[in-house]
């Protein structure tokens, strides 16, 4: 690597820890999924994993770490947090039965939406494994605004995750509302991410293991399949979530992945025949021809392959990746010009200690058509909220993300961000003005957050404290409207 660009990142490093630590990890509030999932990473690019990993994949409780056999514990903590972000005016795009696109504090939180004016909350998370097959996880957060008119009747609480997985040989077993992460990015894979509420439901997928006899030159697989009942917060109501999942490590430097997740059904719609459905979910369409569009087809379907290069022998070792996704429509054309979305990224270590600065870049670019269906208008969504990239349809953004471990038990992290959304000039039926005649510019928010984190021995707990500030330009397409967001959190937690 050369001696310049050496210089020049230990440069920008220097400038990391003169802004004070300053990071924006995509919100404030930092979920433990979302740290161990930094932890395998880090773990990955420097060899340390023992096991065979997937970075595409959220992890089973039996898979990526080394965990004693019998193991029960539970962690406490409490929440201290102020937001400050100026309400959303107009409710046509946003509204619980269509998918949220509009940036918040708190994303990545796997939905965790507090009351306005709710600035104090507890948490409990526990897990459970009395044997080596059996595992169970909760994590709950709740709280009651002090001084409310209506006393406990102002208590909410958010079930974050509450499932139970059992594992038979090779397979594992889950259900319950348990989060799924499917994609490489560190701030939101494209297919299915953080950002919202966990879905209640039922799965089952594998551990890594070695493709049999001539196909070993494949190296590892892992497979999942998921099934999920939505809910009737939606348009349509008690629709139905189905998808799957397939990786291997042809090379112990590459991974690559590639999912479908299906929308089927939901309340008044014209029931289907069984062939119908299953010709879409092998990947053909039913309805062929003239005049079909969204409303004539039986599933709404979203597609996604992934991929990731690990180079671990340099002196810096460092990652590549990249994200890229289709969510079909109206033949050949439309789904190339109207739902084609991909996102490049990469991970850098100035060196091969714990103690070394990493550096996270990525790229994210989506089409007019992504998370839009005229048959589905809740589309990939859950309680108005996507579970995909919060970023939304037809925007583009830009991170860049510090962190370092300055002391054994201090980290710090930084990253800076630039989004534009709802960025086309013509009109069609995809475009904003559809839906928001209204529309006048097109939305800009860039911002940062200071963050720093302190851990202590595991019997003492850890801190995390975090502030947040961005700028929204043109908020909801109306010129002038340029609000500074900003929050800050603190956070007390224990493990027993």
């Amino acid at each position: 690597m050369g001696h310049r660009f050496q210089i020049f990142l230990m440069s920008l490093a220097t400038f990391g820890r003169i802004l004070l630590c300053t990071s924006f990890a995509q919100g404030l509030f930092e979920t433990p999924d979302r740290d161990y999932r930094n932890e395998m990473e880090r773990n990955l690019l420097l060899g340390d994993s023992e096991h065979p990993y997937f970075m595409g994949f959220f992890p089973t409780s039996f898979e990526g770490v080394d965990t004693p056999h019998h193991r029960t514990h539970a962690t406490l903590g409490v929440t201290f947090a102020a937001f400050h972000e100026s309400p959303s005016t107009l409710t046509v795009i946003g509204t619980p039965k269509l998918p949220v696109k509009q940036r918040s504090l708190l994303d990545g939180s796997e939905g965790l939406n507090p009351p306005s004016g709710q600035n104090t909350w507890a948490s409990l998370e526990g897990t459970w494994k009395p044997t080596d097959w059996l595992f169970a996880s909760s994590t709950i957060h709740g709280g009651s605004q002090l001084g409310g008119p209506h006393g406990f009747s102002d208590a909410w609480y958010h079930l974050q995750q509450l499932y139970l997985e059992a594992r038979f040989h090779k397979f594992v077993l889950s259900a319950g509302r348990k989060p799924l992460y499917w994609g490489q990015s560190f701030v939101a894979p494209m297919l299915i991410s953080d950002n919202a509420k966990s879905l209640d439901l039922l799965e089952v997928s594998t551990l890594p293991q070695r493709w049999p006899s001539f196909l070993r030159y494949l190296g590892d697989l892992k497979t999942e399949i998921f099934f999920s009942r939505m809910n009737s917060n939606r348009e349509p109501q008690h629709d139905e979530f189905v998808g799957w999942r397939v990786g291997i490590t042809p090379f112990d430097f590459f991974e690559a992945n590639a999912a479908l997740i299906y929308q089927i059904g939901g309340d008044g719609l014209p029931n289907t025949s069984a062939s119908d459905t299953f010709v879409e979910i092998m990947g053909a369409r039913a309805s062929k021809g003239q005049g079909i569009d969204d409303t004539s087809y039986v599933t709404n379907r979203s597609a996604g392959f992934d991929f990731r290069f690990n180079f671990k022998n340099f002196e810096w070792p460092f990652s590549i990746y990249s994200e890229h996704h289709l969510e079909d429509c109206c033949g050949w054309k439309n789904i190339i010009f109207r739902s084609y979305s991909y996102l490049y990224g990469g991970y850098l270590r100035t060196g091969k200690s714990i103690s070394d600065s990493e550096w996270r870049f990525e790229y994210v670019k989506t089409s007019t058509k992504t998370f839009v269906n005229t048959r589905w208008p809740s589309s990939f969504s859950n309680d108005g909220i996507l579970i995909t990239h919060p970023i939304g349809r037809d925007a583009e953004g830009v991170y860049l993300k510090w962190s370092e471990r300055i002391l054994p038990e201090v980290e710090c992290e930084a990253v800076g961000f630039w989004e534009v959304r709802d960025r086309r000039g013509e009109y069609d039926r995809f475009d904003i003005r559809l839906f928001r005649p209204s529309f006048q510019e097109s939305e800009k928010t860039f911002g940062i957050t200071p963050a720093i984190k302190r851990y202590f021995a595991s019997d003492a707990g850890n801190i995390r404290f975090s502030v947040a500030s961005f700028k929204v330009l043109n908020k909801e397409n109306q010129g002038g409207r340029n609000p500074w967001e900003w929050g800050g959190l603190l956070s007390f937690s224990k493990t027993f």
